[in-house]
């Protein structure tokens, strides 16, 4: 199981270098969450060039011939097709082999439809024919700039321009009439030049969201993990002790009348006491365990491997010393509700968190200062 030191370990970014060259060195939640906003991306693009290629076939109509129109007509409404599928597919999985592939169905659809063009234009040579196929010697130029569009790593982007600029390079050597006065070689440097400057905006869109999410792992106030990646690390760790058939404990405190101490002593001794007993909590779990801040002065622990017996232990040595000591000398008390997996028969960890929330509510009505397991 995945441990709080572990956690931590991956979620800080000592050097920009490593997580910007591969993705390997990415932790489980960032990963996650930089394939979930890529698959969001080829949604977005997927539909714009969906409507795009419909749109072209107006223009088809207007400059091109009977038959040449309506052959390019059919390619661009199977092209149309295949985009409004990828823009459908739900976003339900994050495999990173998963999103090379849409994303390779993406930048190569369009230069299959160059290639299929091509043909027609051969097929027929004439004036009309002949001006829009150097309207789309552009294209390509367009297609690699829309890497630019993405956060990747130099090896992701390494990876899937190698079969793109295969595939452009063919596309060039069947059109050579497009060229002029450049030779193929000389317009696909030109095309690694783009495709040079997109990788650096990718790479820079990638370490802008790597350093937003360090900020976003941690809590400013308590050190503690933040809610926003709490809810990604409970929902891995549930589904390990699914796989390993293990218990997982969740325990949620929540600090007993903190708006009183809010309001009689000021938000800085508030915010002083969320401090010691974050630090209370880290001297007590132990290494496999995961501390995070809720909200407001809740707190939620994960306690990976740990049936209802070993969670009392802890629980007792928590409520052995004080968690805090406020400025009149009174100590800080929580209630807590805790739930297990396995006793509780939670199908998922939403509806495990929903148990201990109950229970919290139950231990408050209990008169504070307590914990409720059932």
């Amino acid at each position: 199981m995945l441990n709080s030191e572990t956690i931590i370990r991956q979620l800080q970014l000592p050097q920009q270098f490593p997580q910007i060259l591969s993705s390997k060195t990415h932790s489980a939640s960032f990963t996650h969450e930089r394939i979930t906003e890529i698959l969001s991306r080829i949604q977005r693009i997927s539909a714009i060039f969906a409507v795009l290629s419909l749109g072209w076939v107006f223009i088809d109509v207007i400059k091109m011939p009977w038959p040449i129109w309506g052959e390019l007509a059919f390619g661009r409404m199977l092209c149309s097709a295949l985009f409004f599928w990828l823009a459908g597919l739900r976003i339900d999985s994050t495999s990173v082999g998963m999103t090379y592939r849409r994303l390779l169905i993406l930048f190569l659809t369009p230069i299959v439809f160059l290639i299929y063009a091509h043909n027609i234009f051969n097929y027929e040579q004439n004036q009309y024919s002949l001006a829009m196929a150097t309207a789309y010697f552009y294209s390509p130029f367009i297609i690699v700039a829309v890497f630019g569009l993405f956060p990747l790593t130099a090896f992701e982007i390494v990876y899937l321009s190698v079969p793109l600029v295969i595939a452009l390079s063919l596309f060039f050597q069947m059109l050579p009439e497009l060229l002029g006065q450049q030779s193929a070689l000389e317009v696909i440097w030109v095309l690694i030049l783009v495709l040079g400057v997109s990788a650096l905006s990718a790479m820079s869109q990638l370490t802008l969201m790597l350093k937003l999410f360090e900020r976003g792992a941690f809590d400013n106030l308590t050190g503690l993990l933040s809610r926003s990646i709490g809810g990604n690390i409970l929902n891995r760790q549930f589904q390990l002790s699914i796989r390993h058939d293990l218990p997982l404990m969740l325990l949620i405190f929540d600090l007993d009348h903190f708006k009183q101490i809010n309001d009689r002593f000021g938000h800085a001794a508030g915010d002083d006491v969320l401090r010691s007993v974050a630090e209370r909590i880290r001297a007590t779990v132990r290494q496999q365990d995961a501390a995070i801040r809720w909200g407001g002065e809740e707190f939620l622990l994960m306690l990976p491997s740990t049936d209802m017996v070993v969670a009392k232990e802890f629980l007792d040595r928590l409520y052995k010393e004080n968690l805090a000591t406020l400025p009149d000398g009174r100590h800080v008390t929580a209630s807590v509700g805790v739930a297990e997996r396995r006793r509780d028969k939670a199908l998922d960890w939403r509806q495990l968190l929903q148990l201990a929330d109950e229970r919290l509510y139950k231990a408050k009505q209990q008169g504070r200062n307590c914990y409720v397991t059932d």
